[in-house]
Parts: C-alpha cells; sequence; structure tokens
C-alpha cells in the first residue's frame, strides 16, 4: 500500500484475538497503510496461519481491484503471485480477502546482512524471480507501479526459495480487453515509492511497462551495493531532490563499477518508449550470465541462509532452476549437475563496496538516512552523554576552585575530548 502519503493514525481496524467472519482470529498486525491493514490470523476450521488484508467500506481505496487482479492472475497460472483463498464483508463494515502467509521481503533480509547488501551470486538469483514476476504481471495486462524490495517477499514454510510479488494495490490496466493499448495520458500523478519510481513518473509521464523495468533495476542495484545515489533523501521535501539526482544518473554514472551486465540492462531500459514490451529474456540472459560467471548453481544457497559460507547444504530445499527459468520468453536454464562452487574471493564484492562508498558518505551525514538512522542516533546519544560528562567535571573544578586557597595545589585533570567514531 505505497503512496506518497504517510500511514492512517486512525485505531487499527482489528485488534488481536478478534475474529472476522468467524472463520479467522487475528494473532497479529504485519502492516498498516493509508487504505487498509493487513493481519496474520489463524484458520479457526484447520489451524493454517493466513494473511488478511483488510479495508474498511467507509474507505475509498483499491482492495477490490487488488482481488480482482489477483484473481486475474492466478487463473492464468501465475507462478509469482500469491494465492487468494478466500474473501468477504466482515460485519458489513469491512472488505477483506485472505492470501497465504509469505515469507519476509527483501528489504528486510538484505538490512540483516552484514554489509547491508546481497552478493551478486544471491542478487541475480532473486532478480531472475524477480522479472518472472513482473514480466507476469504485465503478460496479463497491468502495470505494478510499486517495484520496490519491500513488495518481493520470499515464499512460506512450503516454499521457501521462490520469491513472490506482492500488493496490487497501485496498479493498474494498461491495455483494453481486447489487448490494444490504453491512450498514453499526457499528465499523471505521483505513484508509487520515491526511491524506486522512475524518472519518468517523477517528471509526472503516464506510467508503461519500461518504469516498473526502472523501478526493477533501482532494485537490483540497491541488493547488490546495499544503496542508491539518492537513498540520503528522504520525505516528501525531498522529492524534487530525489528526482532531479534519477535524471542525472540517467546514465552510465548510475552502474559506474559495476559489471558490465548492469551497463547492458540500464542502455536496453534506457531505449524504451512508453508503449514498448521490454526484452525480457535479454535481460533475464544477463542476470543468468553473471549468475553462472559466480559459480551459481541449482544448490547454492541464498545469503541468509548460509552466513559463514561453509555452513553443508545437506537438507536444504534445491532452488529449481524451472522456477528461476522459463521457456515463456527466458530461457531453458543451464545444467543443474555443473560443478559445485568452489570457495573463492569474488571481484564482484569489491565492485559493490566500492559502489556503495561513494553514497555512504552522503548516508551518514543526511538528516533522513534509511540506512543510518540507527547508527546516528546512537553516536548522537554517545556525543551528548560525553558533553554531559564534560560539564560535570568542569563544574566540578570550578566549584573546588573557589577553594583553592587553603588547600595545596591539584593535579588538574585532562579534559577528554568528544570524538565521533
Amino acid at each position: 500500500m505505497a503512496s506518497l502519503g504517510g500511514a492512517s493514525q486512525e485505531p487499527d481496524i482489528f485488534e488481536i484475538g478478534n475474529v472476522i467472519d468467524d472463520q479467522y482470529v487475528i494473532s497479529a498486525r504485519l502492516g498498516k497503510g493509508g487504505y487498509g491493514e493487513i493481519y496474520r490470523a489463524t484458520s479457526i476450521k484447520d489451524g493454517t496461519i493466513v494473511a488478511v488484508k483488510v479495508e474498511r467500506a467507509s474507505k475509498s481505496g483499491n482492495l477490490h481491484d487488488e482481488l480482482s487482479i489477483l484473481n486475474t492472475l492466478t487463473e492464468n497460472g501465475c507462478q509469482h503471485i500469491p494465492i487468494v483463498l478466500s474473501s468477504g464483508f466482515h460485519d458489513r463494515q469491512v472488505h477483506y480477502f485472505v492470501m497465504e502467509l509469505l515469507g519476509e521481503n527483501l528489504s528486510l533480509l538484505r538490512r540483516k546482512q552484514e554489509t547491508h547488501a546481497f552478493s551478486l551470486k544471491c542478487t541475480c538469483a532473486l532478480a531472475m524471480q524477480m522479472l518472472k514476476g513482473v514480466k507476469q504481471v504485465h503478460d496479463h495486462g497491468f502495470l505494478h507501479r510499486d517495484i520496490k524490495p519491500g513488495n518481493f517477499v520470499i515464499g512460506g514454510s512450503k516454499d521457501p526459495r521462490s520469491v513472490y510479488i506482492i500488493d496490487y494495490g497501485l496498479s493498474r490496466r494498461y491495455v483494453h480487453p481486447d489487448g490494444t493499448l490504453r491512450q498514453k495520458r499526457s499528465e499523471t500523478r505521483w505513484v508509487g515509492s520515491r526511491r524506486y519510481m522512475s524518472p519518468n513518473t517523477h517528471l509526472r509521464k503516464d506510467q508503461g511497462r519500461r518504469d516498473d523495468m526502472w523501478g526493477f533495476l533501482y532494485v537490483v542495484i540497491e541488493l547488490f551495493t546495499g544503496t542508491l545515489p539518492w537513498a540520503h533523501l528522504r520525505g516528501i521535501q525531498n522529492l524534487d531532490k530525489v528526482r532531479d539526482l534519477k535524471v542525472a544518473y540517467m546514465c552510465d554514472k548510475l552502474v559506474e563499477g559495476l559489471p558490465k551486465e548492469f551497463c547492458e540492462v540500464l542502455h536496453h531500459i534506457q531505449s524504451l518508449k512508453w508503449a514498448d514490451r521490454p526484452n525480457y529474456r535479454l535481460i533475464h540472459n544477463l542476470l543468468e550470465s553473471m549468475y553462472i560467471a559466480e559459480g551459481g548453481t541449482s544448490d547454492t544457497p541464498y545469503d541468509w541462509e548460509d552466513t559463514t559460507r561453509t555452513n553443508s547444504l545437506l537438507g536444504r530445499a534445491r532452488l529449481s532452476f524451472s522456477s528461476v527459468h522459463s521457456d515463456n520468453g527466458f530461457s531453458d536454464g543451464c545444467d543443474p549437475n555443473s560443478p559445485a562452487e568452489k570457495p573463492k574471493s569474488s571481484p564482484s564484492s569489491e565492485m559493490a563496496a566500492k559502489y556503495a562508498k561513494r553514497f555512504h558518505a552522503l548516508e551518514d551525514s543526511a538528516d533522513f538516512s534509511d540506512d543510518s538512522s540507527a547508527r546516528r542516533r546512537k553516536r548522537q546519544q554517545e556525543i551528548a552523554a560525553e558533553q554531559a560528562k564534560t560539564t560535570s567535571v568542569a563544574s566540578h573544578h570550578e566549584a573546588t576552585a573557589a577553594g583553592a586557597d587553603s588547600e595545596p595545589p591539584k593535579k588538574k585533570k585532562k579534559k577528554r575530548k568528544c570524538v565521533i567514531q
């Protein structure tokens, strides 16, 4: 439920322990947006843990449209879409639909990494599945319009290796029922998330498939490097600055220092006009070539599954290449029996570190840094404590100095300097 506005300040629709339609018991709130909320709940009938998305009937939200989109995608066999289990109207006041409960999103998983970034191998494995999800949405006539790491999640306990694309509250049909393109609008409102929306969206141009692909590229770069050139600019007051930076980085500077395949993806996206269909096969092949070059195989664990890089793969679910590759516009993949990765240091990690270093100084000095806000608060607390301690010592010296006439001179203590680490 991303938008340029903040989350609603109204009380939660449900509380822990409430029952929806005599079927689902609320156990936790998972998220809240401007129009609705999402909860974790348990089915009274069989004990299944599910996710329930709800919206007040008095709100003019998009829950009904989102449900229609999900049903259309599911009916057409899309594999990277959450499955809707049921829907209804609770007490004639709340619309809801129930989905399978999925895993954590890629934004949270990235931040859990020590470097706040994934390896190139992990990034490519995720990106190939993300691309397939975006392609399926496009192929069935919809634009997602809110591509961001938080809207890509790992499957639940039954399917922990697949990537799903979620949240269709801002999605829109770009074709008529007969498959012809809708007329391009001359000007539109901002729709999406500031950090990942395309430069065209900032300029109020009508969104097409190319704009989802700009968001896709931004997400992939952030997953690999841990940052973006404008990541330090947050808040609605910085919207114009973000726009200006994105326009300035609509060139090779955006991928400077990254593997050459990133530059090829960028050039393709740059070439797309509003009505153009992206070359998903080209982008997939570039991602796949990097994945294989890094030693990726069907058994390669994700970064968060093998934090020490030495854990045994025994018992891990296999990453089926059929879930990454598709003959529906993609290649058939590579040999799953290829030799396992040999331990070696990859230059790709150095590339990502150098890329991130270019912008971390901006993040650390910014007023609103997503990645460094916690560190900055800690530093500010340490500085305040040090200053208070220094002031206390100085006051003590002043007090003792008043009675120094009758006392032998004391050795003056050195004041501790306040150093920002």
